[in-house]
């Protein structure tokens, strides 16, 4: 299992969203 980009992927949309919350 290659679960690295998956973990990147959720990471970026855990930042945006936590970003928009910010904003």
């Amino acid at each position: 299992f290659r679960l690295v980009p998956v973990f990147l992927c959720l990471h970026l949309v855990l930042a945006a969203a936590l970003v928009t919350g910010l904003v």
